[in-house]
């Protein structure tokens, strides 16, 4: 489908290293809100840029989702919690583009 200019969406639950170097977009959302909206090879950056790189042979899928899903911890860490994720994006260039994009749009 996506060669024949169709786009596709679908999701992943925990996806190995192999499946998840096969992406080219990837979103992360927490409690229904956006943590990282761009390109999946980007996201290994980005969440470094953030002060949480991707451990050296780590499945960068299970790195996000470790540090954005706090459902299963008592005690969040200090600069873990969700509400930080999602602003540090809404601040972003990225998430500027995304709308800027979306706004164009309509």
């Amino acid at each position: 489908l996506a060669q024949g200019g169709h786009s596709v969406l679908f999701t992943v639950h925990q996806p190995s290293s192999e499946i998840y170097a096969l992406f080219d977009k990837l979103m992360i959302l927490v409690r229904g809100r956006t943590v990282y909206f761009g390109k999946a090879n980007h996201a290994i950056e980005y969440f470094g840029e953030l002060g949480y790189p991707v451990p050296t042979y780590s499945n960068p899928a299970d790195h996000f989702m470790q540090l954005v899903n706090t459902d299963f911890e008592e005690d969040t860490p200090a600069g873990r919690d969700p509400e930080t994720f999602v602003s540090a994006y809404a601040d972003s260039d990225m998430s500027k583009t995304v709308m800027s994009s979306i706004e164009e749009d309509d």
